[in-house]
C-alpha cells in the first residue's frame, strides 16, 4: 500500500511540475503577444502625429496606457534623430531609457525576472519613421501562477488521499488470496502434498493466479510420477550399460589379444606368414566395426547422423552385401541367397546406410544360425508416381527369439540375455542402430520369430525413383592423372600407409612430418590437396592450416585441406572448419573414404586405369638378345648384408617410387612430350641398378633418348621402357606377396 501510494504521489508531482512549467511559458508568450500588438497599435495611431511633429497629441495617446496597470513605461523614439518624441511613465520616479539603451530588432528581451520589454518599428509608406518601446511588469503573471500552484497542490493532496483510500481497499482484496497462496506453498514445501488445492475467490487476475498455482501443482505431481518412472528406467538402463561395457570390454580385448599375439609371432618368424597377416587384418576390421558402431550411436543420440540422397542400384547394394557376408556363411556351411524385385532398378537415397542395416541384419542372422540358410530380399510394397516404398526382409533358420524378448532387442545395449554375449559375442548395439537409421528415414523395422525355427527381420523404407541407372564404379577402379597431394603426419607408419593407398591410384604424394614443414612445402610447391594430421610437434595441423590460408596468393590459399583426426567431436570439427579446413576424416580412415572424397573433388582428373601396352612388331630399342625382365633378389640381399627385413622395406619403397615414375612415363606417351625423358630415366636408374634388371639397364644404354631423333623412334623407345617398368613392378608385387 505504501509503495503504491508513493508511486502515485511521485507520478502526480512530476505531472504537476511539467503542467506548471508549460503554463508559465504559455503565460509569458501570451503577455509578449499582447505587448507586441499594443506596440503596433500605438505606432499606427501615432504615425500622423510623428509625421506632423505633434508631440502633445502623441503624449496624450500614450497616456491612455494608464488604464493597464502592468505597463510601467512606454516611449516613442524619432527615427530621424533618435530622440524621445513622446513618453509615458507610470511611476514618476521611473525614467525612460535612452534610445541607445533599447535593443531594437529583438522583440522579446528579458532584462530581469521582474519585467518584459518589447520594441516595435513604426513604418509609413515603407519608410521607418519611429520606434515604440513598451515595458511591462510580471506581477499579474506571478499572481496567476501562484493561484495555479495553489489549486494544483490542492488537487494533488485530494488525489493522494483518494489513492490511499483506494489502495487500502484493494489491499484487502489482494492480500487475502496471496496470503492463502503463501500458506499453501509452505504446506506443499513441508508436506510434499501435491494434491493440495487453493480455492479461488473470483475470475480476476488473482483468481487466474490461483488457478495457475493449482495447475502447477498438478503438473509437478505428474512430473514427479514421471521422474520416479524415469528413475526406474535409468536404473534398468544402468544395468544394461554395465552389461554393455562388460561386453564391449570383451569384444575389444578379443581382437586386440589376437593382434598383439599375431604381431609377436610375426616378429619371431623368419618370414611373414600370410595367415598371421590375415588374422591381424580380420581382427583390425572387427575392432573398427565396433568403434564405428559406438560412433554411430553417439551421432544418433546427438542428432548429428546425416543421410545422403544419391542415385544407386539395389542390385549393386545386394551384391555387395552378399559378397561381404559370403565368407562367414561358407565357414558355417550356411546357404546364403538373395532376391530382388526387378521392377525397381535405381532409386535415390543413402546406399551406405541401407547397406549398413542389411549387413548388420545379415551378420546377426549368420551368427545365430548353426545350420540351414539365410536369405534376404526386397520387394515393392507401394509404388507412387515419383517414389516407391520397399519392404526389405532378412530371414534365417537360426535359434529364434522368445516373444517376450522381441520388443526389447531394438533398444540400446540390449540382447536377448547375458548368455547371448558369452556364446555369440556382440555388444547389443547393432539392432538399436538399425532401428534408428530406419526410423530417422521415416521407415519401420520389426521382427517375427519362433524359438528354434528362426527369425524374419523386416523393415520398410521409401525412396525417390531415379530417372536413369547409376553407373557403379568401384573405388578400386579409380585412377587419377596430374593429381598431386601433400600428406602431413608425424607418425611415419601413417604416412607410409596413406601414400601407398594414394600412389596405387596414380596420385603423386609428397610428405611432411609436421605442420611447419607442410607450410614451407606449400610456399615452394603447388598441391591439389593436403591431408593434414591435427596433433603434431613443432606446429599442429590447425595452426598450419591458418598459416597456409594466410598466404597471399590465391593458388596457395585455395588448396583443399582435409583434417585427419582420431577425435572428431562436434566442437572440434567446427574448430577445423574455422581454421580453414574443407573437410575431415576420422582415424582409422578407409581407402574408400579417401578415394570417394578425391573423386568428388577432382572428377576432372579421373582417367582410365593404365593397361600395360602391347608392342606391335620389333622396336628399334629392343635388341634381339634383350634379356627378359627379372628381379635379382640375391644381388639386393648381398648389397644389404643379407638383412631380409631391409630388402622387403626397400622393395616396398621401390614399388612406390617406380609406380610414380611409371605414371610419368605414361604421361610422356600421352602428351608425346619427350623433353623430360632424360630426367625421368635418371630417376629410375638407381632402383634398376640395385635390382640388377638387365632389360632396363640395356635400354638405358641406348642413346635414343639423348640424341635428336624423330618422335616415332622416341615413342617406340618410351613404350619399351614402359613395358619393362610395368613388368618390373609386377615382379616386385609378386615377390612381396609370395614371401
Amino acid at each position: 500500500m505504501v509503495i503504491s501510494t508513493t508511486i502515485a504521489a511521485v507520478a502526480m508531482m512530476i505531472v504537476l511540475f511539467f503542467v506548471m512549467l508549460f503554463a508559465w511559458i504559455d503565460y509569458k508568450n501570451n503577455l509578449y503577444d499582447e505587448l507586441n500588438i499594443l506596440a503596433q497599435i500605438i505606432g499606427d495611431n501615432n504615425s500622423a502625429n510623428i509625421m506632423f511633429a505633434s508631440k502633445p497629441d502623441a503624449a496624450e495617446s500614450l497616456s491612455t496606457l494608464r488604464a493597464n496597470q502592468n505597463i510601467e513605461k512606454a516611449t516613442i523614439y524619432s527615427a530621424a534623430d533618435s530622440t524621445i518624441f513622446a513618453s509615458y511613465l507610470k511611476d514618476s520616479s521611473a525614467f525612460s531609457p535612452d534610445f541607445s539603451e533599447v535593443k531594437f530588432g529583438f522583440p522579446l528581451n528579458y532584462t530581469h525576472t521582474e519585467h518584459m520589454k518589447v520594441t516595435r518599428a513604426v513604418m509609413l509608406k515603407g519608410e521607418l519613421i519611429a520606434h515604440v518601446y513598451i515595458e511591462s511588469n510580471l506581477k499579474m503573471l506571478k499572481q496567476s501562477m501562484l493561484k495555479f500552484i495553489l489549486v494544483g497542490l490542492g488537487v494533488f493532496l485530494v488525489a493522494i488521499i483518494i489513492a490511499f483510500l483506494i489502495a487500502t481497499y484493494l489491499q484487502s482484496l489482494i492480500s487475502k488470496p496471496i496470503l492463502n497462496l503463501a500458506k499453501a506453498t509452505k504446506r506443499v514445501s513441508e508436506e510434499k502434498n501435491y494434491d493440495l488445492k487453493v480455492s479461488s475467490l473470483g475470475k480476476d487476475e488473482i483468481g487466474s493466479l490461483t488457478e495457475s498455482f493449482n495447475d502447477m501443482l498438478a503438473q509437478i505431481k505428474t512430473q514427479n510420477e514421471d521422474l520416479i518412472e524415469a528413475k526406474n528406467r535409468a536404473e534398468t538402463s544402468e544395468k544394461a550399460k554395465e552389461l554393455f561395457l562388460a561386453n564391449v570390454s570383451h569384444e575389444f580385448r578379443t581382437p586386440l589379444n589376437a593382434i598383439v599375439g599375431l604381431s609377436d609371432l610375426l616378429e619371431e618368424a623368419s618370414k611373414p606368414n600370410p595367415e598371421y597377416l590375415q588374422g591381424i587384418a580380420s581382427s583390425s576390421k572387427q575392432l573398427l566395426a565396433l568403434v564405428n558402431d559406438i560412433l554411430d550411436l553417439s551421432k544418433i543420440e546427438s542428432g548429428k547422423l546425416q543421410f545422403e540422397a544419391i542415385p544407386f542400384s539395389l542390385q549393386t547394394i545386394f551384391e555387395e552385401c552378399y559378397y561381404t557376408s559370403q565368407y562367414h556363411a561358407m565357414q558355417k556351411e550356411i546357404d546364403l541367397g538373395f532376391a530382388i524385385d526387378n521392377s525397381i532398378r535405381s532409386v535415390v537415397g543413402d546406399p551406405t546406410r541401407l547397406k549398413q542395416v542389411l549387413i548388420n541384419l545379415l551378420s546377426n542372422a549368420i551368427k545365430f544360425t548353426e545350420k540351414g540358410s539365410v536369405h534376404f530380399s526386397v520387394q515393392v510394397q507401394e509404388k507412387r508416381d515419383k517414389s516407391v516404398q520397399l519392404l526389405f526382409n532378412v530371414q534365417d533358420t537360426g535359434i529364434g527369439i522368445p516373444p517376450e524378448k522381441q520388443g526389447a532387442i531394438f533398444e540400446d545395449f540390449s540382447q536377448v540375455d547375458s548368455s547371448t554375449s558369452r556364446l555369440y559375442g556382440g555388444t547389443g548395439l547393432g539392432l538399436s542402430i538399425c532401428k534408428n537409421i530406419v526410423s530417422m528415414q521415416g521407415g519401420e523395422i520389426w521382427v517375427e520369430s519362433t524359438v528354434g525355427k528362426g527369425s524374419s527381420f523386416n523393415f520398410t523404407l521409401s525412396f525417390e525413383l531415379s530417372d536413369q541407372d547409376p553407373v557403379h564404379v568401384g573405388v578400386e577402379q579409380l585412377y587419377f592423372k596430374d593429381l598431386h597431394v601433400l600428406c602431413v603426419d608425424d607418425y611415419k607408419l601413417n604416412l607410409t600407409i596413406l601414400t601407398k593407398m594414394l600412389s596405387a591410384h596414380g596420385i603423386q604424394c609428397s610428405t611432411a612430418a609436421n605442420g611447419q614443414q607442410a607450410v614451407d612445402m606449400v610456399v615452394k610447391h603447388n598441391y591439389d590437396m593436403i591431408f593434414m594430421d591435427i596433433q603434431m610437434p613443432v606446429l599442429d595441423g590447425v595452426e598450419a592450416t591458418k598459416q597456409i590460408r594466410a598466404l597471399k596468393t590465391r593458388e596457395k590459399n585455395s588448396i583443399a585441406i582435409v583434417a585427419l583426426t582420431a577425435n572428431a567431436r562436434s566442437f572440434q570439427k567446427q574448430a577445423f572448419m574455422d581454421a580453414g579446413m574443407n573437410s575431415y576424416l576420422t582415424k582409422p580412415y578407409q581407402k574408400e573414404e579417401i578415394l570417394q572424397l578425391l573423386s568428388g573433388s577432382f572428377s576432372d582428373k579421373i582417367v582410365a586405369k593404365p593397361v600395360k601396352p602391347i608392342l606391335k612388331g620389333k622396336s628399334i630399342s629392343t635388341p634381339k638378345n634383350q634379356k627378359q625382365t627379372s628381379l635379382d633378389i640375391e644381388h639386393l640381399k648381398n648389397m644389404m648384408s643379407g638383412d631380409i627385413n631391409v630388402v622387403h622395406a626397400l622393395l616396398e619403397q621401390y614399388k612406390i617410387e617406380l609406380s610414380d615414375q611409371l605414371l610419368e612415363i605414361q604421361q610422356v606417351l600421352d602428351k608425346e612430350d619427350f623433353s623430360n625423358l632424360k630426367t625421368i630415366i635418371h630417376k629410375i636408374k638407381p632402383a634398376v641398378s640395385y635390382l640388377n634388371v638387365q632389360s632396363l639397364l640395356e635400354l638405358f644404354k641406348e642413346e635414343v633418348h639423348k640424341k635428336a631423333v624423330d618422335d616415332a623412334q622416341l615413342k617406340d623407345y618410351v613404350s619399351s621402357v614402359e613395358q619393362s617398368l610395368a613388368l618390373l613392378i609386377d615382379k616386385i608385387s609378386e615377390y612381396l606377396k609370395s614371401s
